[in-house]
């Protein structure tokens, strides 16, 4: 449920942030709800939808994009609710997803009051319910999806999660919701809002994929912790029942950017033929991700679409009525888009070219005649514009920025480092300096490895990496081995490395950073969430003249007892506890190696100060994890600081917590890094 409400709660997250950063800008800047979101174009092209917020309030907006003189239709919604998305059904309704926060005895809250919400018992915790409207273009007739159904309403506290919008049936669409304890598939009819249940699911089932003919092709169960994916794929019997086969069994991604994530396995659409997905697929064998086609009723990979022996390629651009597949994208340090057709690509390069290639132009929606698209545009200095592009004529519409208040010209850029780690592997990093810096000035550094940890960054908009520059510090991220989007070798070559190769890549980095005069190596200070938590209390046991400063969000800090808890969670013969073991090591064969790069083991060895912060809802690394670290640190008489978020977990922060954590980093950072707010100016 945390995961469907990541949008809402990173919205609301909005207040208490006052205090301007060195670039003078603030946290309320870059951690505020966006000011246009969701924004979708109709399937005739003609309509622009979205979701607008400003001084006056949250509004599902309507524009005409052939007549932009005309008025534009604004849905007011009240302070208590918040506006997930917005979708089009057809090109006369809309889809919204809205989630408002109470208590069980029927207090609501609203957005400001949930900013400054602390806990002080369950009876006052805030309880997000998140329901759908059917809403006609002109704001007329609206109506709530499941609305007066008891036995849904009183079931669910969320019934937004939408599986089809099925483009080919323009007055239907899927919704999943929990009936009789199991999440079930049903189809819901636009006009009226009647409904029919087409799925059934089973105990542990978290989502559906429909097929080609709006039936469910899919099914999806979760381990207890959500850390785990297993697909069923239906097989349908000659006596006209149904059964289910289990295909795959993935690691659940970290975080929402999928693309990020290089997988084995992950639907994308159906394909033209019944029976038939396009997945992302890492087929055993194969050195890397693409896009293949897959038979989900045989468990077999029909062709490859598109592989690159290089790269992770992660996700496809299919026609949602034809299921024709389009294109491709995958991330080469910055987003790329590949067209089958050449005139679109043509288009693409284009527009690629007109942005000078700095940000990354986000193919988001097209008409049904390909004649308009929606683009989005983002990067390091750009946070997020939303464009409309006019296909016959070439021609570019700003249509608003998500972000208008982070203006470019107070935003940090990146470059891309590269170099050779210490056994000649070459590695991808990124670094965000603060505007400005005049030559010959270094400023402090924070080697910000990331989570997984097999993910990767990338250049993009870092709200993290940005807050961090715009108070005076260069950000580092190093994409070292293990890392995704490189292929299976290189994700392969970080496998049983932790503490060893993949911490010598990290260190690498900030030794190539010190050689090319980009890093002093008296001021710097290591940085990291989940594996880069681990990363971080590595470098303050095994390497401890290395930093200044050490912080470690939600990471393990014995391995040994991370891997104990995963086998006790799971069971030993899950895919979980057989990755991990995989992936860190076998404590039976490995225990000695283990415990040696367990940073808990080897608190005595610490010399830098240590901000430790953890989730205490965290259910992929538990806070234990982190309170061992602690309680290791102050025995050994170590400077240790422990910041609890109570109403959080492993990446998702509540309102409130998130700002704790923000003004605990920051302060930290500033109490042991030297960083003079004379060092840069915006004279260029």
């Amino acid at each position: 449920m945390l995961a469907c409400l990541w949008l809402p709660v990173w919205a609301s997250a909005q207040g208490g942030y006052g205090d301007a950063l060195r670039n003078s800008t603030t946290f309320h800047d870059y951690l505020r709800a966006p000011a246009l979101s969701s924004v979708e174009l109709s399937p005739n092209g003609r309509w622009l939808a979205g979701v607008k917020l400003n001084h006056e309030g949250i509004f599902v907006f309507v524009s005409d994009l052939d007549n932009p003189q005309a008025q534009t239709v604004d849905l007011p919604f009240d302070e208590s609710t918040f506006v997930n998305w917005v979708e089009w059904a057809n090109d006369d309704w809309l889809i919204t997803s809205v989630t408002v926060y109470g208590t069980f005895d029927g207090q609501i809250y609203t957005r400001a009051g949930l900013n400054y919400y602390t806990f002080s018992g369950f009876e006052t915790m805030p309880i997000p319910v998140t329901r759908l409207y059917l809403v006609r273009r002109d704001g007329s007739g609206v109506q709530r999806v499941f609305e007066g159904v008891k036995s849904l309403e009183k079931r669910n506290l969320n019934l937004g999660r939408i599986v089809s919008f099925l483009p080919n049936e323009p007055d239907h669409f899927l919704v999943a919701a929990t009936l009789r304890g199991d999440l079930d598939l049903f189809r819901v009819q636009v006009s009226t809002g009647a409904h029919e249940r087409i799925g059934v699911g089973k105990k542990g089932t978290i989502g559906w994929y429909a097929d080609i003919d709006g039936q469910p092709a899919l099914r999806v169960d979760a381990n207890r912790r959500g850390t785990r994916y297993t697909y069923y794929g239906r097989q349908d019997r000659p006596n006209g029942r149904t059964s289910w086969k289990r295909l795959k069994s993935v690691r659940a991604d970290e975080r929402a950017e999928t693309i990020k994530q290089s997988t084995e396995f992950r639907p994308l659409s159906p394909g033209a033929v019944t029976g038939t997905y396009y997945v992302a697929a890492r087929p055993e064998g194969e050195p890397t991700t693409g896009i293949h086609l897959y038979d989900f009723t045989t468990d077999t990979y029909v062709r490859p679409i598109r592989v690159d022996p290089d790269r992770d390629i992660e996700d496809a651009l299919i026609n949602p009525e034809s299921y024709e597949y389009l294109g491709s994208r995958y991330y080469d340090d910055l987003l790329k888009t590949e067209f089958t057709d050449q005139a679109m690509q043509a288009h693409m390069d284009g527009l690629s070219t007109m942005f000078d290639a700095a940000v990354n132009i986000d193919w988001t929606d097209s008409s049904r005649d390909g004649k308009r698209w929606l683009l989005y545009a983002s990067g390091p200095q750009e946070p997020g514009t939303y464009y409309v592009y006019d296909v016959e004529n070439a021609h570019v519409r700003n249509y608003g920025s998500a972000f208008p208040n982070l203006s470019p010209y107070r935003l940090s850029p990146v470059e891309i480092v590269k170099y050779r780690a210490r056994d000649g592997l070459e590695i991808t990093g990124y670094l965000t300096m603060p505007k400005g810096v005049g030559d010959g000035v270094i400023p402090p550094v924070v080697v910000m490895p990331h989570g997984g940890p097999e993910m990767r960054d990338t250049i993009t908009f870092d709200p993290l990496a940005q807050i961090l520059a715009g108070n005076g510090y260069a950000v580092f991220q190093p994409n070292f081995r293990g890392s995704s989007g490189y292929g299976l070798e290189f994700a392969d070559a970080g496998r049983r490395q932790w503490g060893k190769a993949m911490q010598h890549d990290i260190e690498d980095g900030f030794a190539h950073l010190i050689a090319t005069g980009k890093a002093d190596p008296s001021n710097a200070c290591i940085f990291g969430y989940s594996y880069g938590g681990y990363a971080a209390l590595a470098a303050a046991t095994l390497t401890p003249d290395l930093y200044k400063c050490v912080i470690a969000a939600s990471g393990p800090s014995d391995l040994l007892e991370m891997l104990d808890w995963v086998r006790d969670e799971d069971g030993s013969r899950s895919d979980e506890y057989e990755y991990w073991t995989r992936h860190i090591g076998d404590p039976r064969r490995d225990r000695d190696e283990l415990a040696a790069h367990s940073p808990a083991r080897l608190a005595q060895q610490v010399k830098a100060p240590v901000l430790m912060i953890h989730g205490h809802e965290d259910a992929v690394v538990p806070v234990e994890q982190s309170s061992l670290m602690v309680e290791a640190l102050t025995e050994a008489g170590k400077s240790v600081e422990f910041v609890e978020l109570y109403r959080s977990g492993h990446s998702h922060r509540m309102a409130g917590d998130q700002r704790k954590e923000m003004e605990a980093i920051i302060g930290f950072l500033d109490s042991h890094l030297t960083v003079d707010p004379q060092i840069w100016s915006f004279s260029d």
